[in-house]
């Protein structure tokens, strides 16, 4: 079946196990599969995949350093079609790019109003969108405390998004520098 198919019908609870082919991969998917069910919480980066698999089609990759989840085009929309207990680095091409904010909705729901995730530092008060997410949402108080300081220049907001790269590197460096010196020990 589609990847479409089966995710529709894993959140309708249709799914039964003549659904499924069965080889040594399908306890590697069945063991990471809690965690990528909670996606929108757990998921901290997402990049294009490398193509560095030769039985794995997939075009986007979403998640964490234990486990992701890649993604298809389907339409205008972007479709699971694949779990991995994987480091998402590994497969994906440098640079990923890092998750700020996960919001989501009912499929009834017209607009996204649960704001379910925000990265590290970054609250709804904070967080900036283009006009073409923000129509798509409805969250009250985003921006907020960007608002309240008056109009910012393009400048400006580079240099905020610089500052915030740079704050987001050198966190990633200190625990990368932990991890290894916890790893000598």
């Amino acid at each position: 079946m589609s990847a479409t198919l089966f995710y529709k019908r894993c959140l309708s609870n249709q799914i039964s196990p003549n659904d499924f082919q069965t080889d040594f991969r399908v306890k590697l998917k069945l063991d990471v599969l809690p965690q990528v069910m909670k996606i929108y919480k757990n998921a901290k980066m997402c990049g294009n995949f490398d193509g560095s698999r030769i039985k794995l089609h997939t075009d986007k990759i979403i998640g964490n350093v234990t486990a992701s989840m890649g993604f298809v085009k389907d339409g205008n929309y972007y479709v699971p079609n694949t779990v991995l207990e994987e480091d998402m680095r590994t497969v994906s091409i440098h640079p990923q790019q890092r998750i700020l904010a996960v919001f989501r909705k009912q499929i009834k729901q017209e607009k996204y109003a649960d704001l379910c995730y925000t990265a590290k530092g970054i609250t709804k008060e904070t967080l900036i969108l283009p006009d073409k997410i923000l129509d798509k949402l409805a969250v009250p108080g985003l921006g907020t405390d960007v608002l309240s300081r008056g109009p910012q220049t393009l400048s400006d907001m580079i240099d905020q998004a610089s500052r915030q790269a740079q704050q987001y590197n050198t966190e990633r460096e200190k625990l990368r520098a932990r991890n290894h010196s916890e790893l000598e020990r």
